[in-house]
């Protein structure tokens, strides 16, 4: 999501105002740094030049597919980074060159977020459910998301062979205490390779990028019982009581209560404490005494979640090109990318590969085809593979998809005016279950078949137009026209956590309609004027 003027976040009250609350490292700043020139510390004349940058900055990998500018925009499903930040993290990059005015270096840490800053933070039971530490529980010291980042630049200009600029570039993502289920159940160790290139000559211009994710997310041995509120026994939900979510009451005497959860009483709940053990649907306690009759105790088939590891094993790759046609002051530009895709990989808990790209902070709309509505402005509402027997998720980043693209810019030098327009077409990689709906009863289920992979057509076009120095009127707006594979998925419920939150601030006790996925198009336009200074 965009950042808010002062990073504020609605539904919160803090000292920013009622309603908000900041989330940045510094209240009301968003980027803010100091550059210095190495070569005069160091007090000796070299040939190059070497800097180093301390603050808060943006900072990208290559176009910003393995690691961009997009702070704040976690992939929930995924414990690589799970805070909402949408300000620049502290950074450290130490940058020069080797050869003058050929190879470049950069080295570059970031602290994404920070949760052992006080004696407090450390102290925090806040992991009691991971098996084994239910006694102390302590977050623990040391626990932040860190980023480092190596990046080696080459820049090559010959008349006969064109201007030639490389990139290589290695990353490594530490995410520690992350969330896939409940806060502090996995952590993630992220390295990405990747490598790219632009090139000119003449008229004629040429670039492109490829990256691979390797390492793995470890996901933590978790206990899922917790105490809730409920009505645990038929016929009698009106008789609200504390319960354990994952603990069942069995008796012979009781049918009523049996089958249950389990109420929160001190005979349950010296049992429960006194358990140590970490095996679904056994029976661990043969006999408590509540309310006068004996029943045993027992285990959910799913109340442990075993300790596996997803390695990471996606990929991703772009090209594009163009030519500038100076007579008619036109340039024609294509372009094609893939990203491959996976399915949600904490479906199945044991040890496999996830083969969907992860891009950290990932921003890429395009280089010169760009998408506004797809990739720019994220609102095309992309399906993982679905399963049936799970809740659905959703990522618009650039995974799991492929696109061609193809763009015309003009430019009318007299008037200062450039006008730019694209075409691009999408396709989902991995193949989903289609889905039956019936839109008079409201309900649906998945079908036997797979849906089509054409996701649809986004048309495009943008200006730049300059009034004045400094001063430019600028348009954007665009179309996306889904394709056969919403057609196929048409009725797909959302997110149901958007349900949860409606109903909160309902006092009418109705629950609202599940949200579905459409296939109807897509439009946004934009206006803005813009002053550089």
């Amino acid at each position: 999501a965009p950042a808010m003027p002062c990073g504020i976040r609605q539904g919160y009250r803090s000292r920013c105002g009622w309603g908000v609350s900041v989330n940045a490292t510094i209240h009301w700043v968003k980027y803010v740094h100091m550059k210095l020139l190495m070569n005069e510390l160091i007090g000796r004349e070299i040939s190059t030049d070497h800097f180093v940058k301390v603050g808060l900055f943006e900072y990208e990998l290559g176009r910003g597919i393995a690691y961009g500018g997009a702070y704040g925009t976690p992939k929930k499903y995924l414990g690589v980074y799970n805070g909402g930040n949408a300000f620049a993290p502290f950074g450290i990059l130490l940058n020069g060159e080797m050869i003058k005015n050929r190879l470049e270096y950069e080295f570059y840490f970031a602290r994404m977020e920070e949760k052992s800053s006080s004696f407090r933070d450390v102290n925090a039971r806040t992991k009691t459910h991971i098996v084994g530490n239910k006694r102390s529980g302590a977050a623990g010291v040391e626990i932040a998301s860190d980023v480092f980042a190596a990046n080696i630049k080459g820049h090559y200009d010959t008349p006969r062979l064109g201007d030639i600029k490389t990139t290589s570039y290695v990353m490594y993502s530490k995410a520690l205490d992350q969330r896939i289920e409940m806060p502090n159940d996995c952590e993630s160790r992220l390295v990405t390779v990747g490598s790219g290139f632009e090139y000119e000559k003449g008229n004629f211009e040429l670039g492109g990028e490829v990256a691979f994710n390797m390492g793995a997310e470890y996901v933590y041995n978790i206990d899922r019982n917790v105490i809730t509120l409920s009505g645990p026994y038929t016929g009698q939900e009106e008789k609200v009581q504390r319960s354990y979510s994952h603990v069942l009451v069995v008796s012979e005497d009781d049918t009523v209560r049996s089958g249950q959860v389990a109420p929160v009483v001190n005979t349950i709940k010296s049992a429960v404490e006194a358990y140590d053990g970490n095996e679904n649907g056994i029976t661990f306690q043969d006999t408590v005494t509540y309310n006068g009759t004996d029943y045993s105790l027992k285990n959910k088939d799913n109340r442990f979640r075993s300790a596996y590891k997803n390695t990471y094993a996606g990929w991703m790759g772009v090209i594009d090109a163009a030519y500038n046609w100076k007579p008619a002051n036109m340039k024609f530009a294509v372009a094609a990318g893939h990203a491959s895709g996976d399915a949600n990989p904490n479906l199945v808990e044991s040890n496999k590969s996830y083969k969907g790209f992860v891009g950290l902070n990932e921003n890429y709309a395009g280089k010169r085809v760009k998408s506004s509505l797809a990739l720019g402005a994220r609102k095309l509402q992309a399906p993982l593979t679905v399963d049936p027997n799970n809740k659905q998720w959703f990522d618009n980043a650039f995974t799991d998809l492929s696109f061609l693209g193809s763009g015309i810019t003009w430019r009318l030098p007299k008037r200062d005016l450039e006008v730019c327009s694209n075409a691009l077409v999408f396709f989902k990689d991995q193949r989903s279950l289609s889905y039956i709906y019936n839109a008079v009863s409201n309900t649906g289920g998945f079908g036997s078949t797979f849906a089509r992979r054409y996701m649809g057509l986004e048309l495009n076009v943008s200006f730049e137009w300059k009034l004045l120095p400094g001063l430019s009127l600028l348009g954007d707006t665009a179309v996306f026209l889904p394709g056969t594979f919403y057609k196929d998925v048409k009725g797909l419920p959302l997110d149901g956590s958007v349900v949860t939150l409606l109903d909160q601030a309902d006092s009418t006790g109705f629950t609202q309609a599940v949200p579905r996925l459409g296939n109807d198009p897509q439009i946004i336009m934009g206006l803005a004027l813009q002053y550089k200074f």
